[in-house]
């Protein structure tokens, strides 16, 4: 089971979390069933301080429209630009590709 951390970055990063459900008007407990996880998860994580994992953080953020950079790291991100860093993640193998197609330019 998770444990309860409640460190200043986590608390930075569950205040993001609850900042981003506020901005797509969708309250934990759908937002925890919409991600295939238990309703009360999500509170556990805001609420009582249980430390998330980055896995289920990505699954939260992908199936509520949240932005994933920001929650995690606080970086506001453009939609172009977190379309282009998923395309990167999902073909690392053509990540210097894209990366010389962009000093080109």
């Amino acid at each position: 089971m998770a444990e309860n951390t409640r460190t200043p970055e986590l608390m930075d990063m569950r205040n993001r979390l609850a900042e981003e459900l506020e901005r797509v008007n969708i309250k934990m407990r759908p937002a925890s069933i919409n991600a295939g996880l238990g309703g009360g998860y999500l509170s556990s994580v805001i609420s009582d301080g249980v430390e998330p994992s980055v896995e289920k953080l990505a699954r939260i953020c992908n199936a509520n429209g949240l932005s994933f950079p920001y929650v995690v790291l606080g970086l506001k991100m453009t939609t172009d630009q977190q379309r282009l860093l998923t395309l990167i993640g999902e073909n690392p193998d053509r990540a210097e590709h894209i990366a010389s197609l962009l000093e080109k330019s």
